[in-house]
């Protein structure tokens, strides 16, 4: 297994991304990032994952698959009632009024767990990355039933989780945060968070639309979630972001250690030289990454 975390653009990887898509718009915005430097970089996306029990994320997901014509691409559904409730502002309008009239097939959908376990399966070892943008409820469970699978073939996950620079809950690590706790002690390799304070104040999106094209599916979920302000925090873009493009001249890397998380949902970070968790830190201003991001989703937004 390498002791070096390396990022898609130079390592080209097989990726599963996990998502709760719904609760807010930039999940969206991440999978079209996702999409962009696939095609930039020609790494292979063999799944995604709606680590909620919300039928509607699980169409989104098709929607957004089939928009950028990848209609292979298996799709994850977490089998047990979550309780994130139904978080349908846009990814309902993505179901019923964009994914019917796209051409081309819909892509297969089945258990989240089975998902991971097809394709890690079929993949050689260390050649996996998995870039988390939810809860950690598909992935724990997952990694409950093939860990053997999970600490071979995958060579990292990258996480939009934990609040580094404040003793503060954050959303996607306290959601389910049993499970949480169970995948950070269980999982062996690297894994890199973006804790909240490193979205929160890079604003992205669509800041010069006005009315977007209605089968638009990135800027319409940018446009509903945000009843037209069209931007929001970057939290799940930079997971994406990094994981493709790693250090860089926006974001650099913590030392070595260990990330946990207290029953009251507070995330601590332990240094040890000999530890494979790392957090994220910014390496310039807000403004500077807001713009690159931004120049990027103008590009991403489009299937063309």
């Amino acid at each position: 297994m390498n002791n070096l975390f390396e990022p898609l653009k130079d390592n080209k990887r097989t990726v599963i991304l996990d998502s709760d898509i719904g609760p807010d718009c930039d999940d969206a915005g991440a999978i079209a990032l996702l999409f962009y430097y696939q095609k930039k970089y020609n790494f292979p996306i063999k799944g995604f994952v709606n680590c909620t029990s919300n039928p509607y994320g699980t169409k989104a997901l098709q929607t957004l698959c089939k928009y950028y014509g990848f209609e292979d691409i298996l799709i994850g559904e977490f089998g047990s009632f979550d309780g994130l409730g139904d978080q349908n502002k846009y990814n309902k309008y993505l179901a019923e009024k964009i994914l019917p009239v796209l051409n081309g097939k819909d892509n297969i959908v089945m258990n989240s767990i089975e998902l991971y376990k097809s394709i890690l399966e079929k993949a050689e070892d260390d050649t996996v990355i998995v870039i988390t943008i939810g809860s950690f409820l598909s992935v724990s469970e997952a990694i409950k039933a093939y860990p053997e699978l999970w600490n071979k073939k995958v060579h990292a996950v990258i996480s939009m989780a934990g609040c580094f620079n404040q003793k503060k809950q954050e959303f996607n690590a306290v959601w389910n945060l049993q499970s949480t706790q169970y995948f950070f002690d269980n999982f062996n390799n690297h894994i890199i968070c973006t804790g909240l304070e490193v979205g929160a104040d890079i604003v992205t999106g669509f800041p010069q639309m006005n009315m977007p094209d209605l089968f638009n599916p990135v800027k319409m979920a940018y446009y509903l979630f945000t009843d037209g302000q069209n931007t929001r925090p970057s939290w799940d873009l930079t997971a994406v972001m990094f994981a493709t493009e790693g250090v860089s001249e926006y974001f650099k890397l913590s030392e070595n250690g260990h990330i946990s998380f207290t029953d009251e949902g507070i995330t601590v970070f332990t240094p040890s030289p000999s530890g494979k968790h790392k957090y994220m830190i910014k390496n310039t201003d807000n403004i500077a990454i807001s713009d690159y991001i931004n120049e990027l989703l103008e590009i991403a937004a489009s299937a063309d």
